[in-house]
């Protein structure tokens, strides 16, 4: 099966070699985090590693749970030649990222979270060709419409570049659809435009600043990239996964999604705040 993937991998570059060979050299770097579900990141480093079809110049995963036995898990896939950074204390997602895109060199991020399962060739490179036609592009999002919020489907397919994408519309949330850590294609500079970087800036916080500076984020056209992060938690083994998954992810999720309804309550009373002041402001 490795041969094929190594086959499918130099066929495409050779279909594909006059759109990125015009530009140079593209290299990108790809950032996964991780929280000690190590059955759902095994899934997502299976899946990736089954369908990309980009060479990756370096894969950064870091873990957050200070527990070692990430290393099992990224020795698993030796032909990724996985970078892994154990934090110790914990120090949370955002700082964890911050941590991570520190080490990058790279004008491309490939941002990865541990609970999405990808199922489709040509992700990366159709983002890169994407983010070459419009610099306005912030974000490459590869979700399906499977499990996409409404709001996000709602706006029809276009053609940029020869890549089907669904732009998306700045006013389409107030606060949403500008950025997410989702997987997905970013530039280094965006990210290097961050006062504090995400630890001071937050999720939602990077996207409305985003908007503000005149940046979008598109849908990529069968990206196929699912989230399976409702499945089940890991702790280690597959035995401690499914016990500690029936205790904690009802509460988990009543958690999540108090902090999140929270934060778009701040956000969305950020933005009226906003509106208010250049209102006056204009008078």
């Amino acid at each position: 099966m490795e041969h094929l993937r190594i086959y499918r991998i130099l066929a495409v570059s050779a279909f594909n070699g006059v759109n990125m060979e015009n530009r140079g050299t593209t290299a990108v770097t790809m950032v996964v985090t991780s929280c000690n579900r190590f059955d759902l990141l095994e899934r997502t480093l299976a899946s990736f590693n089954a369908h990309n079809d980009y060479p990756i110049s370096r894969l950064i995963l870091i873990e957050d749970s200070g527990n070692a036995a990430v290393k099992s898990i990224a020795d698993k896939f030796p032909e990724l030649n996985i970078e892994v950074i154990i934090n110790s204390p914990s120090i949370g997602q955002y700082a964890s990222i911050d941590k991570a895109y520190s080490m990058v060199d790279t004008e491309f991020i490939f941002h990865c979270e541990d609970d999405w399962e990808f199922s489709q060739p040509n992700v990366i490179r159709n983002s890169i060709l994407l983010m070459d036609a419009d610099p306005s592009i912030a974000l490459v999002w590869p979700r399906s419409d499977a499990g996409a919020p409404p709001w996000l489907k709602k706006w029809p397919y276009e053609e940029l570049n020869g890549v089907s994408m669904r732009p998306i519309d700045p006013k389409a949330h107030h606060v949403w659809g500008n950025f997410t850590f989702n997987p997905g294609l970013r530039r280094l500079s965006h990210y290097k435009m961050m006062p504090g970087g995400y630890s001071a800036m937050g999720e939602a916080r990077t996207s409305i600043y985003l908007k503000r500076q005149g940046y979008r984020a598109v849908v990529l056209a069968n990206g196929g990239v699912r989230h399976i992060g409702g499945e089940g938690r890991s702790t280690g083994s597959a035995s401690e996964t499914i016990a500690a998954g029936k205790k904690t992810s009802k509460l988990s999720r009543r958690i999540v999604r108090a902090r999140l309804s929270l934060s778009r309550r701040l956000s969305h009373m950020m933005w009226k705040l906003s509106l208010l002041f250049a209102s006056n402001k204009a008078q």
